[in-house]
């Protein structure tokens, strides 16, 4: 299996090509092509890194030459005319993080993925940890918990939703998509989203100096638990790519749509000072 990329800007453009090209998990695919017109000055190191071969003039190019696509681009709202473009033309596709910047956007992709049969799946790697799975059980027994990670609120590529796009999807995949508001505040650098579900509170805190992922429990006691093997998150990220491929069956669209919908919810807080409902 052929695999292209879309997208040169992030570094995970090399991370998930070399892990492609050089771990005996992937013995069936290999990341060949690239478009990387977003920043022309990282392909090469693209290129290299990653192993590809082929360097394509245009986004179009890569979806014809490839049997599967990975849509790196940093900017969400360039996510869904690549997704589409995929999914038309019998790709399936990966959408890297933040899957995209609208809860249209969102649904486009995953209705058009269904209607075409094309298997979607995207977001933060982090959800597809094994550790989640642990995680998930333990929340359902607990009223209350933190979700931590680092976040700009003034990063140049979308702001606060770029990082913490990991946070809303981490909340979707650990709590799940029944939530029923959604506060936000800003203090600073700072960033603390409540986000209320009828049996359990889940704040979402954001502080760009924070270096792992975490889950803090709130029972008897507090039980502080990283992630702790966050880094391998771009190789549990493509084997789920390599297994959707194989099997023909999307993952995770209730997650991306929910996690859209609560990114929506928190910028409206902040521009609006109020809670958000999402029901």
């Amino acid at each position: 299996m052929e695999i292209g990329v879309i997208g040169a800007q992030s570094k995970h453009t090399e991370l998930f090509c070399s892990l492609i090209n050089t771990s005996p998990l992937f013995p069936r695919m290999r990341a060949v092509s690239l478009w990387g017109g977003d920043c022309p000055e990282r392909v090469d190191w693209c290129m290299a890194e990653g192993g590809l071969q082929t360097l394509c003039d245009r986004p179009e190019e890569v979806i014809e030459r490839s049997d599967g696509v990975i849509i790196t681009l940093r900017r969400g709202e360039t996510h869904k005319a690549l997704a589409l473009a995929c999914l038309r033309a019998g790709k399936p596709v990966f959408v890297d993080k933040p899957f995209c910047d609208s809860v249209p956007d969102a649904a486009a992709m995953i209705n058009l993925s269904k209607q075409c049969g094309t298997p979607l799946t995207g977001g933060s790697t982090l959800c597809f940890l094994p550790q989640i799975a642990e995680l998930r059980e333990r929340a359902r027994h607990c009223r209350s918990l933190i979700i931590s990670y680092a976040a700009d609120c003034d990063s140049p590529f979308g702001g606060w939703n770029f990082y913490g796009s990991h946070l809303a999807d981490l909340c979707s995949a650990i709590c799940g998509c029944g939530a029923e508001m959604v506060s936000a505040r800003r203090t600073g650098r700072l960033m603390d989203v409540l986000v209320q579900y009828p049996n359990r509170s889940v704040l979402l805190h954001s502080d760009p100096t924070l270096t792992e992922p975490a889950v803090t429990f709130h029972s008897w006691d507090e039980e502080y638990c990283p992630l702790g093997d966050f880094d391998r998150c771009y190789e549990y990220g493509m084997r789920a790519f390599r297994d959707m491929m194989e099997s023909g069956v999307g993952q995770g669209a209730q997650r991306l749509l929910f996690s859209t919908r609560l990114l929506d919810a928190i910028g409206r807080s902040l521009q609006e000072a109020r809670p958000i409902p999402l029901i």
